[in-house]
């Protein structure tokens, strides 16, 4: 009887047993049919990603209108329109250039302003792109037009913009922009800053190239306007990742101390090709006195 008991368990045991093999391979289908959805669903998402940060986000020329009002200014500076573009990093894409100098020319600007980086520098510039920027950038229609040089511009630089009608600026020297019997300073700090002496009385402008500078230029001046470029806000304007290239000046804007700063978006891109929530922009400052 026991035997007999003994045969029948071993003879379920074998039928569970074989049960559960043929679930497992009822299953085994389902379990490569979900791998394969879940990594075509990954697929698409990189494909669609890439598509937004390599070539959506990159399209097009955002004017960004900066209205700035001060005591300081007169009614002979009052109503006065600056123009700041940054950033080409002319490369092989050449960087919606046209549509740069198109839209500055629309503004009707005063005051153009250039604030560095020219030329990608992982870029090897030919003949032929230079007599590109030399005809796109003369087209640019103001009066009064700078450029300062960031950490990247050469020689190239210098021959572009002088040949485009462009005052290259140097640093740590005092400009005067004038309107009729008024005058407002503006002042190049990039890497060695110094201090010379300015009239608090007088509306200050700084330009610098890279916002790393700003906290030094805070140090020893009080401007009321920092214009600077570099950091493109980040180029993937995400809280994480846009903070990623180790500076602390990744937004478009900052107040400190009743010093306002504006940091262009940038027209290129530096290390990659990508941009998110952060397109291709110009600034447009008016500047106008206390309400």
């Amino acid at each position: 009887m026991k035997d007999k008991d003994l045969e029948l368990e071993e003879e379920l045991d074998i039928e569970e047993e074989q049960e559960e093999e043929k679930e497992q391979v009822k299953r085994a289908p389902v379990i490569i049919r979900t791998l394969l959805l879940l990594t075509i669903i990954s697929l698409v998402l990189f494909l669609i990603g890439y598509i937004l940060t390599r070539y959506v986000a990159n399209y097009g020329i955002i004017v960004k209108e900066c209205p700035v009002y001060s005591s300081k200014i007169n009614e002979d500076f009052h109503g006065t329109k600056i123009v700041q573009f940054s950033d080409i990093n002319f490369n092989e894409y050449r960087n919606n250039v046209p549509e740069v100098i198109q839209k500055i020319n629309l503004t009707n600007a005063d005051y153009v302003i250039y604030t560095g980086d020219l030329i990608n520098s992982n870029y090897k510039v030919t003949e032929e792109d230079k007599n590109f920027l030399r005809t796109e950038i003369s087209k640019i229609k103001a009066t009064n037009k700078y450029a300062i040089k960031g950490e990247n511009d050469n020689e190239v630089f210098d021959e572009i913009f002088s040949n485009s009608d462009f005052q290259i600026l140097e640093p740590n020297q005092v400009y005067r922009l004038h309107s009729k019997r008024s005058y407002i300073n503006l002042l190049v700090l990039n890497k060695d800053i110094v201090k010379i002496p300015l009239d608090d009385e007088i509306y200050n402008i700084v330009l610098t190239h890279n916002p790393n500078n700003i906290d030094n230029i805070l140090q020893l001046y009080h401007p009321d306007l920092i214009l600077a470029g570099h950091n493109l806000n980040g180029s993937i304007n995400l809280p994480l990742i846009r903070d990623l290239n180790g500076s602390k000046y990744n937004k478009a804007y900052y107040e400190i101390n009743n010093t306002k700063i504006y940091i262009s978006g940038g027209i290129g891109n530096r290390n990659h090709e990508h941009r998110l929530f952060n397109h291709p922009s110009i600034n447009f400052y008016r500047i106008r006195t206390s309400k």
